[in-house]
């Protein structure tokens, strides 16, 4: 199985770092150690109910150009596994490629989308795409209220399956994230999500198939600016594509 990497959607994987403009700063690109607490559930909060358009250039194993854009959240009252009511949020991806792209970790070209679902405080529950059906395992792990550099924690854990029956299990991912030093009054908050995949050889076992990781600016208000994601093979030798917002 192909990991459709543009929904392959983990946490807060492109709703948390996925925020509401271009890309990274420029002049001195030596990191300061901010002493600032960021309020980062403030940002997540609004990245989650406004929704956002983000831009990216794509390098590496292939070469070309992505845009992910997210509705606003909207509630849901037939709810999400059994959270009624939800809030239902639409992310769409459109992909294109400048030269054949045939590794195993790319994104599907073209569009996708993929349906986020969370409770009404904002804590993620799981997602539906075409080809399967995500939740995450309980007790909901909440984004913090706040972060310091140096800070790190765990996301939690998402299961995929092919449909909301659960009878074919394709795999997981596990999140977990670390605030690094950008200046003084900015942080670096990178994602990191591990997707590992059903072993078909060997029923009830899997393996580590992908990493990637996003790495997002977040502002003394909270407000996050993506920077980057990169996603890289478990393999020999890896493959590499880094998504660079623009």
């Amino acid at each position: 199985m192909k990991l459709n990497f543009s929904n392959f959607t983990t946490a807060v994987l492109m709703v948390l770092l996925a925020g509401c403009g271009g890309g990274g700063g420029g002049g001195d690109n030596t990191p300061v150690t901010s002493t600032q607490s960021f309020p980062l559930q403030t940002g997540y909060k609004n990245n989650v109910a406004n929704g956002q358009t983000v831009n990216y250039v794509i390098t590496g194993s292939c070469t070309g150009n992505a845009t992910y854009l997210r509705s606003p959240a909207t509630s849901q009252p037939a709810g999400f596994e059994g959270v009624v009511p939800a809030l239902q949020v639409t992310s769409t991806s459109n992909i294109s490629y400048s030269s054949a792209c045939s590794n195993s970790i790319n994104p599907d070209p073209g569009s996708n989308t993929t349906e986020l679902y969370y409770d009404t405080n904002y804590n993620y529950l799981g997602s539906t795409e075409s080809s399967y059906y995500s939740y995450m395992d309980l007790p909901l792990v909440a984004v913090p209220t706040s972060v310091t550099v140096g800070q790190s924690g765990v996301l939690g854990k998402e299961n995929i399956d092919t449909d909301d029956t659960k009878t074919l299990h394709l795999g997981y991912t596990e999140g977990s994230y670390a605030v690094t030093a950008d200046t003084a009054t900015t942080a670096i908050i990178t994602e990191t999500v591990q997707v590992y995949k059903a072993d078909p050889g060997s029923p009830g076992n899997y393996y580590l198939a992908a990493t990637r990781k996003e790495r997002s600016r977040i502002a003394a208000d909270g407000t996050l600016t993506p920077v980057s994601i990169e996603i890289q093979s478990n393999t020999t030798p890896a493959e590499v594509l880094t998504f660079t917002a623009m």
